[in-house]
């Protein structure tokens, strides 16, 4: 239901919805916040302000274009397909989430924090339609040098 300016998804099952599919119409004084939510697909169509994803599991977000962020909390296997353009997309205390940027989004920056398995789908440079996925580094090594200058950079599992 809209509240205000902001569109509130949650304690929604796939089986609760026709198919599992929820879809929004909004616009850019809106703002959506899905909440333990289980097993359903979100498409927002149109630009809105932010969208919030928090303490859900299986939950797809389909969306054309965010003007501030996305952002996944304790999430657990979610995914993201951004269709023309988000800024950022925070994903934090979650597992196996997929983000699938299409070649309008790739000025998305992805920021993440205790967090595991997360893989961003980029389109490949080829015009073939494949996608490649791109692991985001869970581990870092900070190395210290004798005058007591750091540098940190991801572990790389090749």
């Amino acid at each position: 239901e809209l509240v205000d300016n902001k569109w509130m998804i949650t304690n929604v099952a796939k089986t609760d919805v026709d198919n599992g599919l929820i879809t929004i119409d909004g616009s850019m004084d809106q703002s959506v916040y899905i909440g333990n939510c289980h097993g359903v697909v979100v498409q927002i169509k149109g630009k809105v302000n932010a969208i919030s994803i928090n303490v859900s599991d299986k939950v797809g977000l389909v969306i054309d274009k965010a003007i501030s962020s996305v952002e996944l909390t304790k999430c657990n296997k979610c995914e993201v397909q951004v269709i023309d353009s988000v800024p950022i997309i925070n994903v934090d205390q979650s597992e196996s989430t997929n983000i699938y940027l299409s070649r309008s989004s790739l000025a998305t920056e992805v920021y993440s924090s205790c967090s595991t398995a997360l893989n961003v789908n980029i389109p490949s440079r080829d015009e073939d339609g494949d996608l490649q996925e791109v692991s985001i580094s869970e581990q870092f090594v900070t190395r210290f040098s004798p005058d007591g200058s750091h540098l940190t950079t991801p572990v790389s599992h090749a």
